[in-house]
């Protein structure tokens, strides 16, 4: 990120990935997953930031 803002402003970055794979061993499988990532920034920003996340995983039924 790198822009300006006042001390105290907030900035919040929501990501939502979801996909899925499928394959042909024997007969038709597959799976399905999602990927959310936040980062929440305080102030002025100039450069790279961390951010948390979570990997989901959906076994096949």
């Amino acid at each position: 990120a790198d822009y300006e803002a006042s001390p105290g402003a907030n900035l919040s970055v929501h990501i939502i990935l979801k996909g899925m794979n499928s394959w042909w061993v024997n007969g038709w499988s597959g799976n399905e997953y999602s990927d959310r990532i936040e980062a929440i920034i305080t102030g002025e920003q100039h450069g790279w930031s961390n951010a948390t996340g979570n990997l989901e995983y959906h076994h096949p039924k």
